[in-house]
């Protein structure tokens, strides 16, 4: 058997490898940084600011490059057996040759550095700028642009606890584009939730975390065709196709499915087919038609794209995935033609001043902080 430390070596140098990209403030002071440092850089280029979050198989720290006023995101990812490392754990000097490699984790890492490298011109996938392993080889690091907000936190913030349509529309659009690019290029991207539509300063959104993402060729995994690992089951629960959750094999319109799930919850503040458990959950994933509430008032115009995404033929729990709104290899454009989008301008969605809808949207009040005696 093949010594998991050797996998290791699949992940590629990212940082050179897109130094010579378009420059930014930000990947100015990086190339700089990293030539200072005579070519590369790693965990001792950054200081850690504060812990972001923490999730299952790592973590997103703050960090400031040094020498710089610049601050980014740094994705911890866990690529050993044992528990999660802390930044204090994985810091220079910390290097432990013997430690054991998970190959699975490691490849999942491997995956989404692919997958950020290939989708480095999109304007909706977060851009990574730099990626390396820790010293102590437990972790595998990827420095990204920071956006300190999410649509999970957007909505948990907002009053009504969803957008107005109008917004939902945009950001329906930009999430619609960078789905369409990652199908392009060759990837089911399978984790698409609010908590990975993250914010920009410019309200925009970008689309991340990509570990469980799929290779996928029309031309050799057809939908409908067992091939390798796209009858597996991944993602999140409630965001799961019927094909997924059947162990049935799936391509792009599993996404396409996610992206329904995804625009619900934006206008109705709560989940299509979420129940009290899984296997709940599943049962009205894989037979129950779609119903949309009275309330609050949505268009027929996304009504009807709902009911698009979310078609099934006949009742039980056989499901026509070509029933479906965004099949096959016009998928995407097809969507893009629903009257849903019909005054979306998709080559100008980045001019589109978002920042002025996002400030008036209307927020819970924020919660008392008076100390007491």
């Amino acid at each position: 058997m093949e010594d998991p430390c050797n996998l290791l070596q699949i992940i590629p140098p990212y940082a050179q490898n897109n130094f010579e990209n378009p420059i930014s403030s930000e990947w100015d002071a990086i190339r700089h940084a990293a030539e200072t440092a005579g070519g590369s850089l790693g965990l001792e280029s950054y200081k850690h600011v504060k812990k972001l979050q923490t999730g299952a198989f790592g973590s997103v720290q703050v960090v400031q490059l040094n020498g710089s006023k610049f601050q980014f995101a740094l994705k911890q990812v866990n690529i050993c057996s044992s528990s999660q490392t802390t930044w204090a754990e994985d810091a220079p000097g910390k290097e432990n040759a013997d430690i054991k490699v998970n190959p699975q984790l490691v490849q999942r890492a491997a995956q989404e550095l692919k997958v950020l490298e290939k989708a480095f011109a999109c304007p909706y996938v977060i851009t990574a700028y730099d990626a390396f392993l820790s010293p102590c080889r437990s972790c595998f690091n990827i420095v990204s642009e920071l956006c300190r907000e999410d649509m999970c936190d957007l909505l948990s913030q907002l009053k009504p606890g969803r957008l107005p349509e109008d917004l939902v529309r945009i950001y329906a659009a930009e999430v619609l584009l960078a789905l369409e690019e990652l199908h392009r290029l060759g990837f089911v991207y399978r984790d698409l939730k609010l908590e990975n539509v993250l914010i920009r300063d410019n309200k925009h959104i970008v689309l991340s975390d990509f570990d469980l993402s799929l290779d996928w060729n029309p031309k050799v995994t057809e939908e409908g065709k067992k091939t390798g690992e796209n009858n597996k089951m991944f993602g999140t629960m409630d965001y799961l196709a019927p094909e997924v959750i059947q162990g049935a094999p799936h391509g792009p319109t599993a996404d396409f499915w996610a992206f329904g799930v995804l625009i619900y919850e934006m206008l109705y503040g709560s989940r299509p087919f979420a129940a009290w458990s899984q296997e709940r959950t599943f049962y009205n994933i894989t037979t129950r038609h779609i119903e949309l509430p009275e309330t609050p008032t949505v268009s027929d115009e996304a009504q009807s794209l709902l009911r698009g995404l979310f078609k099934r033929c006949g009742p039980g729990p056989v499901t026509n995935v070509s029933a479906r709104l965004g099949w096959g290899p016009s998928g995407a454009q097809n969507i893009r033609e629903h009257e849903f989008f019909e005054s979306i301008d998709f080559d100008a969605l980045d001019a589109v001043d978002v920042a002025s809808m996002y400030e008036q949207l209307p927020r819970k009040p924020k919660a008392s902080t008076q100390a007491t005696t």
